[in-house]
């Protein structure tokens, strides 16, 4: 029966060894079988190739993995790096703008008590358009208290002056 159909026959032992067999048919055009191919293989030389075969992927697995993850932890620290950089820049951009918004705001401060004449030094190297506005603004305040000032003077030299002529009249 396995002659007509073909496949693996059960093992067996003689004086040369542990053997397996595995048959197939010979088909005719009319489907008959005509003749049968048989091959023999000692079992232990079946399991010496199967073991060097197995061996021979399970290294090439592990190699690959080993690579892979050496791959892995290049990248890993690749990315890191970059990402400690970019933090680092994040970092120093935020202080110089903590910074730059504390002169400005002591700067405002100084504008708001009337105090025109405060170092704008720190200021005036910002060249944003807070920093500007701030500088416009405090000029504008200084022009308004000189022209005030002016007006004032003005007021109080025609008063005196009002005054002289009563006192003499």
């Amino acid at each position: 029966e396995n002659y007509l159909e073909g496949g693996i026959l059960d093992d067996y032992m003689d004086e040369h060894g542990h053997w397996v067999s595995a048959i197939a048919p010979f088909r005719n055009n009319e489907d008959q079988v005509v003749g049968v191919i048989e091959a023999d293989i000692r079992i232990d030389n079946l399991v010496a190739q199967a073991n060097a075969t197995f061996q021979s992927t399970l290294f090439y697995i592990i190699l690959f993995t080993v690579l892979l993850l050496l791959i892995s932890l290049t990248l890993v620290a690749y990315i890191t790096q970059r990402s400690l950089v970019a933090q680092r820049a994040i970092n120093k951009n935020f202080e110089e703008v903590n910074s730059s918004f504390i002169e400005l705001s002591d700067f405002a401060e100084h504008i708001g008590k009337g105090n025109y004449d405060a170092d704008a030094s720190s200021i005036d190297v910002l060249d944003n358009s807070l920093s500007r506005a701030l500088l416009k603004m405090r000029d504008n305040l200084q022009t308004s208290r000189e022209e005030e000032r002016q007006r004032q003077w003005k007021i109080q030299g025609i008063a005196e002056f009002g005054n002289l002529l009563r006192e003499n009249n």
